[in-house]
């Protein structure tokens, strides 16, 4: 088993300063991923960064250096994340599961993390989602044309869980086809294959804005570690 985290987004709303390089009560946001990642017992974690960034990510991540490896993102999340899960399978063909996390997103609960590791052993496809509890209008040129029934609607999140082969099989076939995809579940879901859902919290959002942050700040205050047994 392994984890990438993409980190190579340009994080244009927030000026010079990209999203996963701030820092929230005095830790960064990549950093409080990674940190849940090896607290759940994820023994080797691939980060997906630019070229130019390499450098300051490894000096962000200093102290968690032995459990972590850096490669170099693509023009577009889906070719950095495979670039990390290529590095990840090179020196080890048998790997089983891939967890791929955005390092937008660092308040995910560790235990739904957890629950997302057994079920995926089980059905080789697992993600967070939330449901969607507002009401959902399909709109034309600004104009309302339907409301759409919400009830079985989610909005996904990360972290998202795959069998190796199968994740390898879903880049494979994008590649073949010349598709992007918004998330990883979507080229798994291309290849008619189930994904199953383990409904997460709002908490787990992906930080933006910079109203965002504040949110975060917010979150930090409050949030209370985890003892995982």
């Amino acid at each position: 088993m392994f984890g990438i985290i993409a980190a190579a987004g340009l994080g244009h709303r927030f000026g010079d300063i990209k999203k996963q390089f701030l820092k929230i009560k005095g830790e960064y946001i990549l950093e409080l991923s990674v940190k849940k990642f090896l607290e759940c017992g994820i023994p080797k974690i691939i980060i997906s960064t630019t070229k130019n960034d390499i450098k300051k990510v490894k000096e962000i991540l200093k102290n968690y250096e032995k459990n972590i490896h850096f490669v170099e993102g693509g023009k577009t999340r889906q070719e950095s994340v495979k670039n990390a899960f290529l590095f990840g399978i090179q020196n080890n063909k048998n790997e089983d599961i891939v967890l791929i996390h955005d390092a937008a997103r660092p308040f995910f609960d560790k235990k739904k993390l957890l629950e997302l590791i057994q079920t995926v052993k089980k059905t080789n496809a697992a993600i967070l989602a939330t449901k969607v509890v507002d009401t959902v209008k399909f709109t034309t040129d600004g104009q309302i044309k339907k409301t759409i029934d919400r009830q079985n609607l989610f909005l996904a999140q990360t972290p998202q869980a795959f069998s190796a082969k199968l994740y390898e099989h879903a880049l494979k076939n994008a590649e073949k086809k010349g598709f992007e995809c918004t998330d990883d579940s979507e080229m798994v879901e291309k290849l008619n294959e189930k994904v199953t859902i383990i409904e997460s919290s709002k908490k787990n959002f992906k930080i933006t804005t910079k109203e965002d942050l504040k949110y975060a700040e917010f979150l930090m205050s409050f949030e209370k570690n985890i003892t995982i047994s």
